[in-house]
């Protein structure tokens, strides 16, 4: 049976586009964070030694970021968000102390925290993708699943959609590709948008 491409790429790469069309210092404050202690010992250790002035425990460091298997950067994003204040501290030592760094990631994650909603970014892409990776977990499988591939995908897609389309507009529709995205008449009030509780909780902060 002729499948096409691949299902769970398609996913993948829908999401990877999303986030460069609309996210601003989100995904790239993870990226930048992977990079910027990746293959690098004399920062790891410099990271470790100036958190240990302000903190009594030692620093955790950035998990790998995944350029194509965009997904399943989830643990990243989260292990992001934990560590801000340190690399607050170190990226502040480092100025400090001269200590010369001359590097896109250094330079991103500079930039990025003058964004006051950094920490909010990071959490909502993980939101989303905590909606969608049941799916490509469910169909990383050798069983024969294959005839529930087009409901399971049309149903997921729903769930999203009611997270900012009016409800109406989706049961009206006789299947997902019928509802007009571009239609701000067919958006959700913004006070009405649900990004997660992780969100809403940055957010105030």
């Amino acid at each position: 049976m002729n499948m096409g491409s691949c299902g769970l790429h398609t996913v993948h790469n829908s999401c990877k586009e999303a986030v460069k069309k609309s996210d601003r210092n989100g995904m790239e404050f993870v990226k930048a964070c992977s990079y910027l202690f990746k293959d690098v010992p004399a920062r790891r250790s410099d990271h470790i030694r100036l958190n240990q002035s302000e903190n009594s425990k030692t620093p955790e460091f950035p998990l790998k970021h995944y350029s194509v298997r965009w997904l399943e950067n989830e643990p990243a994003i989260e292990r992001a968000l934990q560590i801000i204040p340190n690399l607050e501290t170190f990226v502040k030592g480092v100025s400090k102390e001269k200590i010369k760094i001359d590097t896109k990631s250094f330079s991103t994650v500079k930039h990025c925290r003058d964004d006051s909603f950094l920490s909010a970014k990071p959490a909502f892409l993980g939101f989303v993708a905590k909606q969608i990776t049941p799916f490509l977990t469910n169909y990383q499988s050798e069983a024969p699943i294959a005839p529930f591939l087009f409901s399971d995908l049309s149903a997921m897609i729903r769930d999203m959609l009611f997270l900012f389309v009016k409800e109406s507009v989706i049961q009206d529709a006789n299947s997902v590709h019928a509802v007009n995205l571009k239609d701000e008449q067919n958006w959700l009030p913004l006070k009405k948008v649900y990004c997660g509780f992780a969100v809403k909780a940055e957010l105030k902060s």
